[in-house]
């Protein structure tokens, strides 16, 4: 007789809550060094700066499945965050996850205190997701004209 594994899954609404949970620690972890690089002169130095800063303190668990791997500037003023989701549900709904995300993210970008360089420097946030076999799932970005 074959033994049948049995898979763990996490519901769906408990994986928005837990990344959640670990955006607002990656906000507070990477604005301790992003006041302390506010008075660069250009967005771009601004940007560049706060990578190299909190790249040093990467990886990170941000939560028990959450692992922020990296940060990083892209043309136009964006900041790049990504993430890996170490404990992947079964099946997950990129087109329910996606929107869930955005609405949370935007909300922190916005009354985040700690965003304020970021928001006034018209900064566009990426956020991309990966899978533990490091397939990337999902990427939702936050304008400054979303704001």
């Amino acid at each position: 007789m074959a033994e049948v594994e049995e898979k763990k899954t996490l519901p769906f609404w408990a994986l928005i809550i837990v990344v959640s949970v670990s955006v607002s620690v990656g906000y507070v972890t990477s604005q301790a060094v992003v006041k302390k690089i506010a008075g660069l002169k250009s967005t771009e130095d601004f940007l560049q700066e706060n990578v190299e800063a909190i790249n040093e303190r990467l990886p990170m668990m941000v939560d028990h499945m959450t692992r922020w791997d990296s940060s990083a500037v892209l043309p136009g003023n964006q900041f790049v965050y990504n993430y890996t989701i170490t404990e992947m549900p079964l099946e997950i709904d990129v087109e329910v996850f996606k929107p869930a995300m955005k609405q949370v993210l935007l909300e922190n970008y916005q009354k985040s205190e700690d965003m304020t360089e970021f928001r006034e420097r018209g900064i566009t946030l990426v956020y991309s997701y990966s899978d533990a076999d490091g397939r990337q799932f999902a990427t939702v970005s936050i304008s400054p004209e979303e704001l």
